[in-house]
C-alpha cells in the first residue's frame, strides 16, 4: 500500500512538471510566431504530457507491438520536450535583448530544435570505447566497465548482444557491471538477459536503482546461469586485489556504515562498485567505480545531476582513491544523448 502511494506521488509530480514543461514551450513560442492558442491545443498539451506515464503502463500490461511503438514515440518527445523547453528557456535572454520576434525567428528556433534532437538521437545509437590507464594501482589488470544498459522497451536482446561482443573484444581480465542492466517499460524476461553468459571474463555486479524498481528477486533469477556474480554490500578477494559491492541505497552514509563492517585488507589494491557516485573517503579503498548518473545524458540536464551527486562522471580523485564516474553503456527513458555519449571504459591497471 505505501509503495502505491508512493508510485501515486511520483507519477503526479512527474505529470506536473512535465506539463508545466510543455505550458511554458507552447505560451514561448506561439508567441514567437504569433499563432492563436485555442481549447484543443490544451487538450494536446496533456496528451503530450501524460503519454509517456501511460505508454509506460500499457507496456507493463501488455507488451506487443504496437505499446513498445506507444512507448518509443513517448520517450522520444519525453526527451524533444526536454530540448524544446531548455533551448527556449536559454534563448529568452537574446529575445529580450535582440527583440526577436515573428516567423522569421520562429523558423531559425525550429531549425535549432530540429537539429538538435536529431543529432541527440543519432549520437545515443553509437557506443564509444574509453580507455583509462591506471599507473600505481599496484596490480595489472585488464578491467571493463559497464553500466546503465537499461534494457528493457527500447534496447533488447539483439543491443545486449552487440554490448558483450564489445566488451570480450577487449579481451578484459575482468568486468564489472555496475547496475542499472534493466529499464522501465517491458517487463525483462531471462532469455532478454542471456546474452549475459557469453562474456569472457570473470564478471562481478551491483545493482542499481532500476533493479529495485523492478524486483530484485525477479532480476536475480533473470541472471541466473549468466555465471555473474552478485556482490550485495560485501567484499571478495579476486586475483590478488579485493572488490567490495555496495547495494544501491539513497541512504545518507549508507556507504559509509557498509565499508565500517567490511575486513577490507590494507595491503591490496580494493575496488568498490557503486551504482551512484559516493565520497566515502575511505583510505583502504584504492579505486571506486559508478555509473547511474548518465554524465546528464541530454544537456543541460548535467546541472540538476551536479547538484545531488559528489561526481557527474570522468576521473577524480578523492583522498588516495581514484574515482571513475562512467556516462553508463545505455540511455533510460529516450534513445537520446546530447553532450554525453554511451560508453564502454577500459580500465588499465599497472602496477
Amino acid at each position: 500500500m505505501e509503495r502505491t502511494f508512493q508510485l501515486i506521488i511520483f507519477i503526479s509530480i512527474l505529470f506536473t512538471i512535465l506539463f508545466f514543461m510543455h505550458l511554458y514551450s507552447f505560451f514561448r513560442f506561439s508567441s514567437l510566431i504569433n499563432l492563436d492558442r485555442k481549447a484543443w491545443h490544451y487538450v494536446i498539451l496533456v496528451v503530450l504530457a501524460s503519454s509517456l506515464i501511460i505508454s509506460t503502463i500499457l507496456c507493463r500490461v501488455s507488451y506487443n507491438p504496437i505499446t513498445k511503438g506507444l512507448y518509443i514515440l513517448a520517450a522520444c518527445w519525453f526527451g524533444a520536450i526536454f530540448i524544446i523547453f531548455s533551448f527556449l528557456l536559454f534563448f529568452e535572454i537574446p529575445r529580450f535583448l535582440f527583440n526577436l520576434h515573428g516567423p522569421t525567428a520562429g523558423k531559425a528556433v525550429i531549425a535549432c530544435i530540429a537539429t538538435l534532437v536529431i543529432a541527440s538521437i543519432i549520437n545515443a545509437q553509437f557506443i564509444r570505447i574509453r580507455t583509462i590507464e591506471m599507473p600505481s594501482f599496484g596490480k595489472e589488470m585488464r578491467a571493463v566497465v559497464l553500466s546503465d544498459i537499461h534494457i528493457g522497451t527500447i534496447w533488447g536482446k539483439n543491443h545486449l548482444e552487440k554490448i558483450v561482443e564489445k566488451a570480450n573484444s577487449l579481451k578484459p581480465d575482468v568486468i564489472f557491471i555496475l547496475g542499472d542492466v534493466v529499464s522501465g517499460g517491458a517487463i525483462v524476461q531471462k532469455d532478454v538477459l542471456a546474452p549475459l553468459a557469453d562474456l569472457q571474463a570473470e564478471t562481478f555486479f551491483v545493482h542499481g536503482n532500476h533493479e529495485h524498481y523492478e524486483g530484485i528477486e525477479r532480476i536475480e533469477r533473470a541472471l541466473e546461469g549468466t555465471g555473474i556474480r552478485i556482490l550485495k554490500d560485501q567484499e571478495i578477494e579476486f586475483e590478488g586485489i579485493e572488490i567490495a559491492g555496495l547495494n544501491y541505497s539513497e541512504a545518507r552514509g549508507h556507504a559509509s556504515s557498509v565499508l565500517n563492517t567490511m575486513n577490507i585488507s590494507e595491503d591490496k589494491p580494493t575496488i568498490l562498485l557503486s551504482h551512484a557516485p559516493i565520497d566515502p573517503k575511505d583510505d583502504r579503498i584504492s579505486l571506486i567505480l559508478s555509473g547511474h548518473t548518465h554524465a546528464g545524458q541530454i544537456f543541460p540536464f548535467h546541472f540538476v545531476v551536479g547538484l545531488r551527486y559528489p561526481f557527474t562522471s570522468g576521473l577524480h580523485t578523492s583522498g588516495n582513491a581514484m574515482v571513475y564516474v562512467t556516462p553508463g553503456t545505455g540511455t533510460w527513458g529516450p534513445p537520446m544523448r546530447l553532450g554525453s555519449r554511451n560508453e564502454i571504459t577500459l580500465l588499465s591497471l599497472q602496477e
